[in-house]
């Protein structure tokens, strides 16, 4: 409770614990409206549910999180080393990667990283993928495949730039070799069917 000047009352804060935090609300006003500020909180807090958002350290079955919760779940931005101990760390929503994240993996998967949208767990939206191998995908994904405009870069040194549908090229398609040959291909459900040198 604040005081002016005048000796009355300005604002009642009205505190709560709530799984090791405290939730405040404040009304402006005077000493006069104090019954009707506890009826309001009354009728709020028999009304309106109160959703913790907090910020913990959890082991979950899938790993360890720090981060932000919602409701137990992981929701807002945090980091998680995964049983098989890749690292994320990104955005979260209904204890699932949505948004912005990224994640690496350990030297024994085929991926290095990935950075870039994620949609219910998988890449979803633009982003880039590194693998252990050298080659780099830069572009769109949905459900976790290359799908959209994307350019890849191979360790042989070849670049392709053109459109995947769901992990398969598609279209007219631009190769350049190491030697900064370059090729206009066209491809169909994942296989070429011509290439002409230009």
């Amino acid at each position: 409770m604040g005081i002016t000047s005048s000796g009355n009352p300005y604002a009642w804060v009205v505190g709560g614990k709530f799984y090791n935090t405290y939730t405040y609300h404040s009304w402006i006003g005077y000493a006069g409206v104090k019954s009707w500020i506890d009826e309001a909180l009354s009728s709020d807090t028999a009304k309106v549910r109160f959703t913790p958002f907090y910020h913990g350290t959890v082991d979950f079955s899938d790993g360890h999180y720090v981060g932000e919760l919602r409701d137990g779940l992981r929701t807002g931005t945090g980091s998680i080393i995964y049983n098989d101990f890749r690292t994320y760390n990104g955005e979260w929503s209904g204890d699932k990667r949505n948004g912005y994240g990224e994640q690496m993996w350990p030297a024994s998967n085929k991926y290095n990283e990935y950075k870039g949208n994620w949609m219910n767990d998988l890449p979803d939206g633009e982003g880039t993928l590194i693998w252990r191998d050298g080659t780099k995908y830069t572009g769109g994904f949905k459900g976790a495949l290359y799908n959209g405009k994307g350019h890849i870069e191979r360790p042989n040194g070849d670049i392709r730039d053109g459109t995947w549908a769901l992990d398969k090229m598609e279209g007219e398609v631009i190769l350049t070799t190491k030697d900064g040959t370059k090729w206009k291909e066209a491809y169909s459900d994942g296989k070429r069917i011509s290439a002409v040198k230009i």
